[in-house]
């Protein structure tokens, strides 16, 4: 169907708040998808197929929008969210699964951003730290939000702050929900409370300015 350029936040909330039981949170969602509004993600037509998964909304862009960007509250690390590449040009594709569990929005481009008081990077030629992933964001009924990258997450190594430390950390996983959790994660111990992230491997490598009796640095990995 062609639109005269509509918001495309206003679609995709208005998908959403159909969808899930309690539309209390409708006010910070759309506080928070105001920022694509301020980047110009207005779409110009749209369709909706039904698909083996369930019924797919597929929004259309005339042109591909700018990157929207979201600063980690209290945190020096900032979000890019910009469409990532599909194969079909510039669109935003929502899903809504045969059993009515989960609306799945996607694919989005997502650069997380350390401020280099944070991490620095080692790697010559990279100004900033970052990790750079192609994901969907699943929200079921209840507004819990899963992060589903399409490919594994690793963040090179970085040094910590001014410190003679470097850190590695492989297979990362980004858990934001609160009513379940991983099995990697419930493996170690972890309820369906927890929040966080968690790495697979972990390497830190202490560099030869700092000396522990007659010897200069050393690395651990743990996993």
């Amino acid at each position: 169907m062609r639109l005269p350029p509509t918001r495309a936040s206003a679609l995709v909330l208005n998908i959403v708040e159909g969808f899930v039981d309690d539309p209390s949170p409708r006010a910070a969602a759309a506080a928070l998808l105001s920022v694509f509004d301020q980047m110009g993600w207005s779409t110009d037509g749209y369709q909706i197929e039904d698909v083996a998964e369930g019924k797919l909304t597929t929004l259309r862009f005339g042109s591909r929008p700018l990157i929207a960007t979201f600063q980690v509250a209290g945190l020096p690390i900032t979000a890019r969210v910009g469409l990532a590449e599909n194969g079909s040009g510039a669109s935003l594709r929502v899903l809504q699964d045969t059993a009515g569990r989960w609306i799945e929005i996607g694919d989005l481009a997502v650069a997380i951003e350390f401020d280099s008081s944070l991490l620095q990077p080692v790697e010559s030629g990279s100004a900033r730290v970052q990790i750079d992933a192609a994901l969907k964001v699943r929200v079921d009924r209840q507004w819990n939000v899963e992060l589903k990258p399409k490919a594994s997450l690793s963040l090179s190594w970085s040094r910590i702050a001014n410190l003679p430390v470097e850190l590695k950390l492989d297979n990362l996983l980004f858990d934001v929900r609160s009513d379940t959790t991983p099995p990697e994660i419930s493996a170690l111990g972890y309820d369906s409370s927890f929040i966080g992230i968690y790495a697979e491997t972990a390497s830190l490598r202490i560099l030869p300015e700092l000396r522990f009796g007659a010897e200069r640095g050393f690395t651990l990995k743990a996993s």
